[in-house]
């Protein structure tokens, strides 16, 4: 336990090193600081050069870091190995990450800021929860396969809020103003109950066979929600994106969301998917687009409500199930058929 601040005037030495575990630091309310200083603010967060970490257990699983400060190293905050905890910790302005730890670890209640790296870094089946994370230079949160990330904000950071890898699980995270993607998944993920808005990219994507479940996506410089293969998309909410609110590629299911004021499409389909029970209103572009060359095109399910101008290139044919629509002269001279009707079925039925 400390009873006062550790201060280390090498850039290049360690604040503490750990040798042998299990082991528990209690900080005890004080802080270990290093002589580096930063710059800037996510993608331009620049800190000065050295080696040293704040606490340093590389290989030593079992290290448990509570209560306290790590500011200032020219490399990681803290670096710890597998089934470690770290609950209760400010790491800031380090020059490599703020914490990384290895599998099986639980990280909760850390604030980590401005950090050159990623914010927190966990390896596969590891859990982070009730933290914040922000302002960092890379990823605000990365984990690994088959990691859980709750109760968490991630914003202002240099790449995406969240990046994760397979089967883990997102929820209850907020993640804004990141330069890249809000939430970034892969195979087998589940991101849900969670609200992206204001990020550099799309606002929530997910890889194959993944599960995007009521979240709130708005306000994205590019699509709200972007899901691939074998995905369901279901209750969320999708508004004032840059682009489409939604847009999914190859067999996903969209089901019951709300699609709104949108600056492209309100939703655009790939292959095969399925789509019913959304409301898709006041979208610029218009309410669905299929993809030029989709085969086969989007299947309407039924349920769906559009509503405010929908729009769509006819340099293809297609069949419009209902709604009566007008055909006028658009942006390059295109011709565009313009409905400002119900017309949900529109663009969803390409003719070859």
């Amino acid at each position: 336990m400390l009873t006062s601040d550790l201060v280390v005037s090498d850039p290049n030495s360690d604040g503490i090193f750990i040798a042998t575990a299990p082991v528990t630091i209690d900080l005890n309310g004080f802080e270990i600081r290093g002589p580096v200083s930063c710059t800037g603010l996510g993608s331009t967060l620049s800190c000065g050069a050295g080696t040293g970490r704040g606490i340093r257990a590389e290989g030593r699983p079992r290290i448990t870091v509570v209560n306290g400060s790590v500011i200032q190293f020219g490399s990681d905050g803290i670096l710890v190995a597998s089934r470690s905890r770290i609950d209760g910790v400010v790491v800031e302005r380090n020059g490599g990450d703020g914490v990384r730890t290895g599998a099986d670890s639980l990280v909760t209640n850390v604030r980590s800021y401005r950090n050159a790296g990623d914010g927190i870094d966990v390896g596969d089946s590891s859990t982070v929860k009730l933290c914040t994370s922000a302002s960092n230079g890379q990823n605000g949160v990365l984990t690994g396969t088959a990691a859980l990330v709750s109760e968490s904000t991630a914003r202002d950071n240099g790449t995406n809020g969240v990046l994760i890898f397979s089967r883990t699980v997102v929820s209850k995270v907020v993640a804004s103003g990141n330069e890249e993607v809000g939430i970034s998944g892969s195979t087998g993920c589940t991101i849900q109950d969670s609200s992206t808005y204001d990020n550099g990219s799309v606002g929530i994507f997910s890889n194959t066979a993944s599960s995007i479940l009521r979240n709130t996506s708005t306000g994205n410089a590019v699509h709200g929600i972007r899901a691939t293969r074998t995905s369901l998309i279901m209750g969320n909410v999708a508004s004032a994106n840059g682009e489409s609110g939604i847009e999914a590629v190859f067999d996903r299911s969209v089901v019951g969301n709300q699609i709104v004021e949108n600056l492209g499409f309100g939703l655009r389909l790939r292959e095969s998917t399925t789509y019913r029970d959304n409301t898709i209103m006041e979208n610029t572009l218009g309410g669905i687009e299929n993809f030029v060359g989709a085969s086969p095109p989007g299947v309407d399910l039924g349920g769906n409500y559009c509503a405010g101008p929908l729009r769509r290139d006819l340099d293809t044919p297609v069949r419009l199930r209902r709604g009566v629509g007008r055909v006028a002269l658009g942006h390059e001279s295109r011709r565009l058929l313009v409905l400002t009707m119900d017309a949900c079925n529109f663009g969803a039925r390409a003719l070859r």
